[in-house]
């Protein structure tokens, strides 16, 4: 193995590529003497190669040596330089390109020092590169290295990211590609495909959509990212249509919000967050309860994993009212959530209900309203056969009155003749989209608590006409403790029009039988 010296001479003469992680080995592992600085001075100064420009300058600096001459060189002073290696770097991936357009990640290695001035360099072949709007943007003053050769700009956003990112330790799960404009817009990167296509195939996922330094700053540092959750049966084109829609009103709070940042992120797509299929529910109770078991019961677990360790503020619009109750029972209560409902008069999505921070989702379930004090709704319990212990629940908030056909229904194929009714007092049908709708879950939950003290159901056949983001937030109430069988209305079927379609207290148990 060639010295030290003899190495260096040769890399400084010829730029011989071959001999840099030896003279790098060198040097990281200390083994240049005293004597010998000067060539560790000349590779700093004149090397090609950014990795040893950089190991060169840690060097030089760690024992002290023409610390003038690195001063000189980079513009900062020397109880500045001095600082690179009081701390340890902030490490950040980007994809690269060689000649013959293949990809791999390289690394940049940011040394925060201080600067009267911000000021970013990047040490890059043979020269130093000013970059001070990185630092401007940030306020952060810097010193760049990189452990490969690098060409164009599409760097910079991984540097940014590294700066402006509180958490300063090494992101492995990430790599950034684009251009930091001066006035902090950011452009895209060139054979970003390519670049993509490299990211995945090392597992990590590659930020190259993000438009701002602020939207930056947000996704990096924000603790809480909001996740849109759409329950929605149909076409792919009225689903994307949906999630536009949602979309839309998630940015009414969190304006750096986009599907696009979230998959660059967090590896979340628009699929992840779409509870769907292409055609409709069959009106059958195994159709519903695998789609509640293979959609829904491992999802927002799921998300909330590939989330981690940031926290979702779930934002959620269903479709289909019955089944809102079983996916809020799988959804459970301890999640911060906003529930929206359709507006059909303008084609967007109201927030109905807001279950988190100082109003969480225990509002739902910890409530005992009496039936005097009952401002939404009323409720009517009739007892027919004291001595049976099942009840059909008629909940009637919606525009088809569901109450005749649902007690005939009971007494005719359930052999079911007790009821609590619950109808709304006013505006039948046409729940006032600006309220929050969480005194109607609070009245209704207190009304079957009651009818529950006195008699103990062993079993509740639950039918309703509700809107939506009722039927979640009172799936969310209920749970699945409450022995309760959900009907479903089915326009245009043959007789019975209500069929059983699943048991809230057995929705976290699906098989592929049918129950």
């Amino acid at each position: 193995m060639p010295s030290f010296i003899e190495s260096a001479k040769k890399h400084l003469a010829t730029g011989n590529a071959a001999l840099v992680p030896i003279i790098s080995q060198y040097i990281c592992q200390e083994r240049v003497e005293s004597e010998e600085g000067q060539w560790v001075k000349e590779l700093f100064l004149r090397a090609y190669s950014p990795e040893l420009r950089l190991s060169s300058m840690l060097w030089l600096l760690k024992q002290h040596r023409y610390l003038n001459d690195l001063s000189a060189e980079t513009g900062f002073s020397e109880s500045a330089l001095l600082e690179a290696i009081q701390s340890s770097p902030r490490i950040v991936r980007f994809p690269v390109l060689d000649c013959e357009g293949s990809s791999c990640l390289a690394r940049a290695m940011v040394y925060v020092i201080s600067s009267s001035h911000p000021r970013a360099l990047a040490l890059c072949g043979s020269r130093n590169l000013e970059c001070s709007h990185l630092a401007e943007l940030s306020g952060i003053s810097c010193v760049i290295g990189f452990d490969m050769n690098i060409e164009g700009r599409s760097w910079q956003l991984a540097v940014l990211a590294a700066l402006l990112d509180k958490n300063v330790i090494a992101r492995d799960d990430l790599a950034f590609s684009g251009v930091v404009l001066e006035k902090g817009e950011i452009a895209p990167a060139e054979s970003i495909i390519a670049k993509k296509t490299c990211c995945e195939a090392q597992e990590i996922n590659l930020v190259s959509r993000v438009k701002t330094t602020s939207q930056l700053q947000e996704w990096l540092n924000s603790h809480i990212i909001p996740l849109p959750v759409l329950q929605y049966n149909g076409s792919e084109n009225e689903l994307r249509s949906w999630q536009t829609l949602l979309e839309v009103k998630v940015k009414e709070s969190y304006a750096w919000f986009s599907y696009e940042l979230l998959e660059d992120f967090h590896g979340i797509t628009r699929k992840d967050l779409a509870i769907s299929e292409s055609v409709n529910l069959a009106f059958e109770a195994k159709a519903w309860q695998d789609f509640l078991g293979h959609q829904v019961q491992n999802r927002f677990d799921s998300l909330e994993h590939r989330l981690s360790p940031k926290k979702a503020l779930w934002f959620y619009a269903g479709q289909i009212s019955a089944l809102q109750l079983g996916i809020g029972a799988i959804f459970g209560f301890k999640r911060a959530l906003a529930i929206l409902q359709l507006d059909f008069s303008s084609s967007s999505y109201k927030q109905v209900f807001t279950l988190h921070g100082s109003q969480n989702a225990r509002e739902l379930k910890n409530v005992s309203i009496s039936d005097k004090a009952c401002k939404k709704v009323e409720g009517h319990l009739q007892i027919t056969e004291p001595e049976s212990k099942e009840l059909g629940l008629i909940i009637y908030l919606g525009s088809h009155n569901p109450i005749g056909e649902a007690q005939e229904f009971c007494r005719t194929q359930l052999q079911v003749r007790n009821f609590l009714v619950i109808k709304a007092k006013e505006n039948q049908g046409v729940l006032d989209l600006k309220e929050n709708w969480l005194r109607w879950i609070q009245e209704i939950n207190s009304l079957l608590n009651h009818a529950r003290e006195e008699y103990h159901w062993k079993r509740i056949h639950l039918f309703q006409t509700a809107p939506t983001a009722i039927c979640m937030a009172l799936g969310i109430a209920i749970g699945h403790f409450l022995p309760v069988d959900v009907y479903h209305y089915q326009f245009g079927a043959e007789e019975p029009k209500y069929r059983k379609v699943f048991s809230m207290d057995r929705v976290m148990s699906y098989k592929e039988v049918e129950i």
